[in-house]
């Protein structure tokens, strides 16, 4: 698509799986169509929607004129954006990102619980949140990816536009690095297992293993679980129940006695051990 300045352009959507009456027209600056081109192509490419573009003079704009002068492009654009998100801005915005690369492939694959296949979920994107989506989490990479409507080819979402996911019963959020100067957490997505007063998070990271002096196929991906405790905005990296008791210290007797009495083993289930314990530290500080 040419961008021509100074002019209107007159943009018309449509749905080909509905009835030639589903269209709209929308006229936009070239100033705006920016931004709308970025989105267009992204559903032009993987959607079933089609684009037409042509020029008309700028004396043919039909957005309502504001009484300023200096307000009325703002006011075109707005509602250009306004009509554009109306129709499809969402279903462009799901689609936008580049095409998913899994990596050299191995004994094993880098996604989260080992699936090799997408599962569906449910994630927040770009802030809208979209149900029943194929989703596949690349551990290794750190990044969420989904498949096109073509139902074969894998396309990664921008990790910076995901605010959080549910995928196989997981809820993930994704976290900025830790900006308390203590560096304990590292930016990306974590699954966020309990979240109260107190919050727990864990967080799997996979390396490859090489297991003969060169590079090869009978690599394998290794996984390693990292935990987290959040209190008072802070947060703890847990390695152990001392640490855990460490943070918690303030109940501290009455953590060991609850731990004593529900026969808790951190070193076996360290993950609902925290949660456990998370959950009634919270109730004893009610």
């Amino acid at each position: 698509m040419r961008i021509f300045s100074e002019k209107m352009l007159s943009v018309v959507f449509f749905n080909p799986n509905l009835s030639f009456s589903n269209f709209f027209v929308v006229k936009v600056k070239s100033t705006t169509l920016g931004l709308l081109t970025i989105l267009i192509m992204k559903a032009n490419l993987i959607t079933t929607f089609l684009l037409w573009c042509s020029i008309v003079g700028a004396a043919n704009n039909s957005f309502a004129q504001s009484s300023s002068g200096a307000q009325a492009p703002a006011a075109a654009s707005n509602a250009a954006i306004g009509q554009f998100n109306k129709a499809i801005g969402q279903q462009s915005l799901l689609y936008n990102g580049p095409a998913y690369d899994p990596g050299r492939l191995i004994k094993n694959n880098p996604n989260y619980k080992d699936t090799a296949e997408a599962n569906p979920g449910s994630i927040v994107y770009y802030g809208f949140a979209y149900k029943n989506i194929p989703l596949l989490y690349d551990i290794y990479q750190d990044v969420v990816a989904s498949v096109w409507v073509d139902g074969e080819s894998k396309y990664s979402f921008l990790t910076d536009k995901v605010s959080e996911f549910n995928l196989m019963g997981h809820h993930f959020i994704r976290l900025s690095p830790d900006s308390a100067g203590r560096k304990v957490l590292k930016g990306g997505f974590y699954d966020d297992v309990y979240t109260n007063k107190l919050q727990v998070l864990v967080k799997q990271v996979k390396i490859v293993h090489v297991t003969g002096a060169f590079v090869g196929p009978t690599d394998f991906y290794e996984t390693h679980t990292y935990y987290y405790l959040k209190k008072g905005g802070l947060y703890y990296e847990i390695s152990g129940e001392g640490d855990l008791l460490s943070v918690l210290k303030d109940h501290e007797n009455e953590l060991k006695k609850y731990i004593k009495d529900n026969k808790i083993k951190f070193s076996n289930e360290p993950e609902q051990a925290m949660v456990l314990l998370a959950g009634y530290y919270d109730k004893l500080t009610n």
